[in-house]
């Protein structure tokens, strides 16, 4: 398993979220997840960016 870094930003903080998962659409998926819940819950716009792998 390998941990995929995303950052999550919407203009006025940003997270850094790690992900553990066995590949790379599996940890975008549920990157994805968490930026739809963020939205919903900021009711604001939060752009996803992938930062890295760490292994």
């Amino acid at each position: 398993m390998k941990d995929y870094i995303f950052i999550l930003d919407n203009q006025i903080e940003a997270e850094e979220i790690i992900i553990e998962a066995s590949g790379m659409m599996d940890a975008f998926m549920k990157a994805k997840e968490l930026q739809r819940k963020r939205k919903i819950d900021k009711k604001s716009n939060v752009n996803l960016l992938f930062k890295g792998i760490s292994y």
